[in-house]
């Protein structure tokens, strides 16, 4: 959707600062020598949906799930505040108040370790490690504990569900043979299926993944 701020330069420019602050995201930080931490930094947007509360320092839980052949490898994150007494892998635990990022005036929660961030590094091919990355963060699967997926490469919005009305009116169209087989140009159709979900007590899980 296109933005337009009218007034002056200075005003979009200003906008746009803060539509990227808005934007709920998670940073890690470039190598900044040896013998030093590098960081996970969660924003503002980032703590609110993680539910990171200032001054508590929470355990964090992060996913892999390997590449497949279709699909790059992913990352995934929980928060085990509601079950950490529970929890046997590997967690790390965050600051309990906000640290400043070192090249802008913005805060975040932050998690301090270099193994966890080489770790990651490693797993999503990111070979520079003099430059920050910055990931996308959306709700994955929703539970008992939430799972979030990121990603550095921006989300593709899922279409809104359909309502009774359109699914009704669907109902009533003739059917049309031959046309769910053909996935050519101009046919409109996309497979868009997923199977698979995260382990958790009493659910299948058809993906392969790990945690910690």
């Amino acid at each position: 959707m296109l933005n337009i701020v009218f007034g002056s330069v200075k005003t979009a420019t200003s906008r746009v600062a803060e539509q990227e602050l808005n934007h709920a995201s998670v940073k890690l930080e470039a190598s900044r020598g040896s013998g030093t931490s590098r960081r996970i930094l969660f924003n503002r947007p980032a703590c609110n949906l993680l539910d990171l509360n200032d001054g508590e320092a929470q355990e964090m839980l992060f996913g892999f799930a390997e590449a497949d052949g279709e699909s790059p490898a992913r990352l995934f994150i929980v928060n085990t505040e509601d079950f950490s007494s529970v929890v046997t892998q590997k967690t790390y635990k965050t600051s309990k108040n906000k640290a400043a990022y070192f090249e802008s005036k913005e805060k975040g929660k932050a998690i301090s370790s270099r193994p966890l961030a080489a770790e990651i590094s490693a797993y999503l091919g990111l070979e520079d490690d003099t430059q920050d990355v910055d990931f996308f963060i959306q709700l994955f699967e929703k539970g008992e504990a939430n799972v979030y997926e990121l990603s550095s490469t921006p989300f593709v919005l899922s279409e809104e569900p359909e309502t009774t009305e359109e699914m009704l009116a669907e109902d009533d169209q003739p059917e049309t043979k031959g046309l769910a087989q053909s996935n050519g140009p101009g046919t409109g159709i996309q497979d868009t299926t997923w199977e698979g979900s995260l382990e958790y007590p009493g659910e299948p899980s058809t993906e392969t993944f790990h945690i910690g």
